[in-house]
């Protein structure tokens, strides 16, 4: 499952830098540049068009919109920035209509230890910083036009989902709200997140529900009606479709510290937690 990152998405000084250690997070997008450094260890970086290790001394840059997970590999520590991409906009302008061949590049190291310390305060320098970044990106990899890609209205959808997955929604009452056609949404979703809306939605709500079934003791029923089910019984088909195992058999393994199907790329089910609506 793709989660959609709202608070990265839409300011124009958006600057956010974090270092990170033996993190994992699941497929997700936004409008915000990203680029990840790794200083030690080793990272999966997890893209459309296939997967890309990245090794001490390597980073990635991520245009806006680009489907992305990572995964630790090995213990070590990496630092992400994200920026928004008024930030650097002759660089957006020139390659907004064109999509790398590979995001993994090597950066001078004076420029990365520079860009670790950066805060985004001293604008000008930031600006100088991530300019320099993007130019050295830009010179590592090779470009190719970029088929046209239709963001907004699938991150606006995404949006609506995790602020309202505990509530009855269907694509034609988002499609009304949105202002968009049924049809129209139904195939940029299948084209953007590879799953049709229902597919999405209930490989959302259970990923919420896995979270809680691990973390409150609720009766799975009140756990089913907190993430949109009006029934018990369309709440274990959903859930165990997903995971193959039932929601009582879930709460039993994990509560036992046995390993319970873990939110993947492949079973659409993203990550222990999630940023969006919380509901307890």
């Amino acid at each position: 499952m793709v989660l959609y990152q709202p608070e990265f998405f839409g300011a124009e000084d958006f600057f956010f830098a974090e270092p990170v250690r033996d993190e994992s997070f699941p497929p997700h997008l936004h409008r915000c540049m990203e680029w990840m450094y790794l200083v030690s260890g080793s990272v999966e970086l997890q893209l459309d068009e296939g997967q890309e290790v990245l090794l001490p001394g390597q980073g990635a840059l991520l245009l806006p919109g680009t489907i992305h997970s990572f995964r630790c590999l090995s213990a070590g520590e990496w630092f992400y920035l994200c920026f928004a991409p008024e930030w650097v906009p002759a660089f957006w302008e020139s390659s907004r209509a064109l999509h790398p061949d590979r995001p993994v590049f090597t950066p001078y190291p004076a420029l990365a230890r520079q860009l670790l310390a950066a805060d985004g305060r001293d604008r000008l320098h930031t600006k100088g910083l991530l300019y320099l970044l993007c130019a050295e990106f830009r010179n590592q990899t090779s470009w190719q036009p970029a088929p046209k890609r239709q963001l907004e209205p699938v991150c606006r959808l995404m949006e609506q989902v995790q602020a309202g997955f505990d509530q009855p929604l269907t694509l034609e009452g988002l499609a009304r709200t949105m202002g968009y056609e049924p049809h129209y949404l139904s195939r940029l979703v299948r084209q953007r997140l590879g799953v049709t809306f229902t597919e999405y939605l209930n490989r959302y709500r259970v990923a919420q529900s896995c979270q809680m079934l691990r973390e409150r003791d609720w009766p799975i029923t009140r756990i089913a009606g907190q993430c949109g089910y009006g029934s018990l019984r369309n709440f274990n088909k959903a859930f165990k479709a997903i995971t193959g195992l039932t929601p009582r058999q879930y709460r039993q393994q994990a509560a036992a510290g046995k390993s319970t199907p873990l939110p993947s790329q492949k079973n659409g089910l993203g990550a222990p937690s999630f940023p969006g609506k919380t509901l307890y």
